[in-house]
């Protein structure tokens, strides 16, 4: 019988997500991934059994996404409101919105996400694109959302999801394309039918703006986590107090700026330990650690074994 470790755990879920898809680029907050083909713009993707503390890196993109939940639990953030979702809800993402995913109570979770351009489904001149794919695209036209399959219409929409991810995933005939948009087609139709739409103007919300200011301190981080980097340079980029900053950054990405900032050079020292030869302390400064024992204490937090376990596993 083969016994797996916390670390050979970790570095399996790590390579899920270099070799089945890369829902998202790991070190770019703004998401730079292709989804999909020229031919077949959608990205389908799924995450099993994920037990760490981050389910999904908050990050963004210009895409649409819907994502569900296939098994166990987590709470997904979107544009900073939080919802807890379980086995068969699902949650719809604006393009160019702030989401990531957290762990619920210590639950394992698994989910699945279609990502897509809004535009692939849209014609310049028809009435869908004026009155519906337009304003999805501008937020002027928002999916309520989350649903739960403890509703009939929630239960629709996941088979329909479901039915699309099958399409995408294991479909591979002439019409594949065309099956997809019909089905992406068919999603928002059961929305627009139902009524589960709101029609709004942008009141520039008090969590809209945090989260607006939050993507230049990313961003900053994403550029920058190599170097020291001070709370107080963070709140500045935001234009906010340091006092108010730690305490926006808190409720909207469930870390401190600290916590956040050393979880984002761990991920980028644990791709360093399986694609380069470097060593260990040249990794740890790379990432953008003073000392070599808070560093191995901090990555043994988070994959629950030592950097020089983790590379022998990777390799």
């Amino acid at each position: 019988m083969i016994e797996f470790n916390s670390c050979m755990i970790s570095l399996f879920f790590s390579t899920i997500l270099i070799y089945r898809g890369v829902p998202m680029n790991k070190f770019s907050l703004r998401e730079k991934h292709v989804h999909g083909t020229a031919e077949l713009p959608v990205g389908f993707y799924r995450m099993e059994g994920i037990t760490s503390p981050t389910v999904l890196d908050v990050h963004w993109h210009d895409e649409a996404e819907f994502l569900w939940v296939e098994e166990g639990s987590a709470t997904f953030m979107v544009d900073g409101s939080l919802y807890d979702l379980a086995e068969g809800d699902c949650v719809y993402i604006p393009p160019g919105e702030l989401h990531g995913g957290f762990s619920l109570n210590d639950s394992t979770c698994t989910y699945q996400a279609a990502v897509f351009d809004l535009a692939w489904l849209a014609s310049a001149n028809d009435e869908i694109t004026q009155r519906i794919l337009t304003p999805l695209h501008k937020q002027e036209l928002i999916l309520q959302m989350p649903l739960s399959s403890h509703n009939r219409f929630g239960r629709r929409i996941l088979a329909r999801l479901r039915r699309l991810y099958r399409l995408g995933r294991h479909t591979q005939d002439a019409a594949r394309a065309w099956r997809v948009k019909a089905e992406l087609y068919l999603i928002l139709a059961e929305f627009i039918s139902d009524g589960h739409f709101t029609k709004c103007v942008s009141d520039g919300s008090s969590h809209s703006r945090s989260m607006e200011r939050f993507k230049p301190v990313l961003v900053h981080i994403e550029n920058h986590y190599m170097k020291k980097i001070k709370v107080y340079e963070l709140a500045a980029i935001a234009n906010m107090s340091e006092g108010h900053f730690c305490r926006a950054f808190k409720v909207q990405m469930r870390q401190t700026p600290v916590e956040y900032l050393n979880h984002y050079r761990i991920q980028r020292a644990a791709s360093l330990l399986q694609h380069t030869t470097a060593s260990i302390v040249e990794i740890a400064a790379e990432a953008g650690f003073e000392h070599l024992s808070y560093f191995i204490k901090k990555f043994r937090d988070r994959y629950g074994c030592t950097p020089a376990q983790y590379r022998k596993h990777a390799r």
